[in-house]
């Protein structure tokens, strides 16, 4: 503007109306163009940011256990997600720590993300004068199967982790699970993989669906141990009992994880295993569900659950 004053000034001549209109369009023009810049660059501003939350939402989810809003789904990612088992009894007087132990494992941020914990109770101590409502004899049984295989003792508390003897439960807190188990995330993308997927999704009814999805997990080495067996697990949370004989006479006791319906299939191999099982999710007021994988040792691939 101060340009076209001075040379206004030097040649004396008026500017004509069909200058004006001139730089008006010209203006006009050089606004729209501006602003059309502008819009674009913020529309690709918001665009790319939207592209960056859905790629990160996209890579959380496939390390976390999920739940479909079509239905219940719930998917554990390829990452290695580890399965916590402690073998306990109401009728043993050096159970209830190792109880709250794991209570307070669930209590992390890592749950089903990274941990999934079952309590299974025993009913080889109910001769000590309490006869404990959750053990189920074939507890017992997968508790001598897995002693077998580890080359441990059968005693309780016993804990174990990924199908190992795990003694030192009494020396790590409960927070130590869920931190060594998130600095997984922190490896690279292959090692991250190294597991295969595995979901567990309601069908109709009792009617549950187990998948594993084996692709990656082959590549990575599982050959040579392949899956052999699919358990489904129906889990109680929040429950309490008072006992009134035995060890721990007289005493509230508390639960978590407890396992109230534990069921297995045997699997056949193909890219994509699937399993189906009847659960009564209805048993208890806060069920969880669970369901793991086993290669042909016994020990577990995969784990996978969640609250329902």
């Amino acid at each position: 503007m101060t340009t076209t004053t001075k040379q206004t000034r030097r040649n004396k001549r008026p500017i004509q109306p069909m200058q004006i209109l001139g730089l008006a369009i010209v203006t006009g023009t050089a606004l729209m163009t501006a602003f059309l810049v502008s819009a674009s660059t913020q529309q690709t501003t918001v665009s790319t940011a939207a592209n960056a939350t859905v790629a990160e939402t996209e890579a959380h989810s496939t390390q976390s256990a999920t739940r479909d809003n079509n239905g219940i789904v719930f998917t554990s990612g390829r990452q290695k997600v580890s399965l916590i088992e402690l073998y306990t009894s109401e009728g043993c007087s050096s159970c209830p720590p190792a109880d709250r132990w794991l209570s307070a494992v669930g209590d992390g941020a890592a749950l089903w993300e990274n941990v999934v914990p079952v309590a299974f109770h025993v009913s080889y101590w109910d001769r000590l004068g309490w006869p404990d409502r959750f053990a189920q004899p074939k507890f017992d049984t997968r508790q001598r199967t897995l002693a077998a295989r580890v080359d441990s003792g059968v005693y309780t508390p016993g804990l174990f982790k990924d199908g190992l003897e795990f003694r030192s439960w009494r020396r790590t807190p409960p927070q130590a699970i869920s931190a060594s188990d998130t600095q997984r995330q922190s490896t690279t993308a292959a090692a991250q993989s190294d597991a295969g997927e595995l979901s567990i999704s309601h069908v109709t009814g009792n009617q549950w669906q187990v998948t594993y999805d084996q692709a990656i997990a082959s590549d990575a080495g599982y050959s040579a141990n392949p899956p052999a067996q699919v358990f489904a697990a129906v889990l109680g949370n929040n429950l309490s009992n008072s006992i009134g004989r035995g060890e721990n006479a007289g005493k509230q006791l508390d639960h978590d994880f407890v396992v109230l319906q534990l069921e297995q299939a045997k699997l056949t191999p193909g890219a994509t295993l699937q399993a189906t099982f009847t659960l009564d999710t209805n048993s208890t007021a806060k069920p969880a569900i669970a369901a793991w994988i086993t290669g042909t040792n016994g020990a577990p691939l995969q784990a996978v659950g969640g609250a329902l």
